[in-house]
């Protein structure tokens, strides 16, 4: 049986919604479609990115009210070219994210860039060229 299983959220747990919401938008532009103060969820392309507080997930499992530890998941965001990259990897330290490593050419035939978000999650900024 085949199955018709695909990815339809990546969510984001953290203990601070509003600096992520705000990191989030102001650094890669990506419009909200729904904001329920705990919950934000944004839409860009078809992909989903949810940033959601911990604390309303404790119900479900306790889980959740770990602390976590350690890089557990990367993003990696397409970019058109390398002046976009260097243009996001900036706008993401201005607004309070960590720069990790600049744009630098992977290969012959790709740049890419890593920033750290408010909570510290690394994440890749990259362009094929």
């Amino acid at each position: 049986m085949m199955s018709s299983i695909r990815l339809g959220l990546t969510t984001i747990w953290t203990e601070n919604v509003n600096s992520m919401k705000k990191f989030y938008t102001n650094v890669l532009g990506i419009a909200i479609k729904q904001d329920l103060e705990k919950y934000v969820e944004f839409e860009d392309k078809g992909i989903c990115l949810a940033i959601c507080e911990r604390e309303l997930m404790k119900e479900y499992s306790k889980d959740y009210g770990s602390v976590r530890q350690g890089q557990s998941f990367q993003i990696s965001f397409m970019c058109d070219n390398e002046a976009e990259i260097q243009y996001i990897y900036d706008k993401a330290i201005k607004e309070g994210g960590a720069g990790i490593q600049p744009p630098v050419y992977t290969s012959p035939h790709q740049i890419a860039a890593l920033f750290g978000d408010p909570d510290g999650n690394i994440h890749e900024i990259y362009a094929n060229i």
